[in-house]
């Protein structure tokens, strides 16, 4: 909605075609970080290894071969965007590119969770502009907030010797104080829009309500499977 008008069965193609790539991601992920997962969520290594390889295969194969077929009636512009998606998704954890082990790399992949749906949206209507305003801000406040995304992650990460915002610090404590003050600044450039009149409130609104519902989810969830994992570790 915030990319534009779209027919109803469009948004609901769109929204099915999202909803199997982060499936897809998710399976990746925690194929690919087994090595962390151990110490970070043990219960996805768990599922991973009930699996096994030809399970994951197939899922993915499946997750993303249902994407790619819907989105052929969604226009060739978000086919393409879609194969930006996918090669995002599956390198984002995957070597020998694995972005997610680079600081910087990992924060611009991790921002596509939503700047590459946006323009997934306004490709549907035949055109996308990188320089739109609402691209760029929820683009760098996803990009802010992959720091946060990374903290929940700093045992497991740093004992496994993945480099990540959080990790490059010597301690969380650090990692944290960063996290904070890196958040500040997508309100920076939400005032500059602002006062050059790039924005109106509506809009901002509705993308930020919409970005900080995406974000807390996320991340209750990191949460939640620690929270699940903790009596399960005293047990054992």
């Amino acid at each position: 909605m915030l990319a534009g008008g779209s027919s109803l069965f469009q948004m609901a193609l769109g929204l099915a075609v999202a909803g199997l790539v982060t499936a897809a991601t998710n399976v990746v992920n925690a194929f690919a970080d087994r090595k962390e997962d151990a110490v970070n969520q043990p219960r996805r290594v768990f599922w991973i290894d009930q699996i096994g390889l030809p399970g994951t295969i197939t899922s993915l194969l499946i997750l993303y071969g249902m994407a790619i077929a819907a989105s052929i009636l969604l226009g060739p512009l978000f086919m393409l965007v879609l194969a930006v998606g996918i090669f995002n998704s599956i390198f984002y954890s995957v070597r020998p590119i694995r972005f997610k082990a680079r600081p910087l790399a990992s924060l611009v992949s991790f921002s596509g969770a939503v700047s590459l749906s946006f323009l997934s949206g306004v490709a549907v209507m035949g055109s996308v502009n990188l320089l739109n305003p609402v691209f760029l801000l929820l683009t760098y406040f996803m990009f802010t907030y992959g720091t946060v995304k990374n903290l929940p992650d700093y045992s497991g990460d740093k004992k496994a010797g993945t480099r990540t915002s959080a990790t490059i610090f010597h301690s969380l404590a650090n990692a944290v104080r960063f996290s904070g003050i890196l958040l500040f600044t997508p309100y920076i450039l939400l005032t500059a829009f602002i006062a050059v009149g790039s924005l109106s409130i509506i809009v901002i609104l509705s993308a930020y309500l919409w970005t900080l519902l995406v974000s807390r989810v996320s991340l209750d969830s990191r949460v939640e499977n620690r929270d699940w994992e903790k009596p399960r570790r005293k047990k054992t």
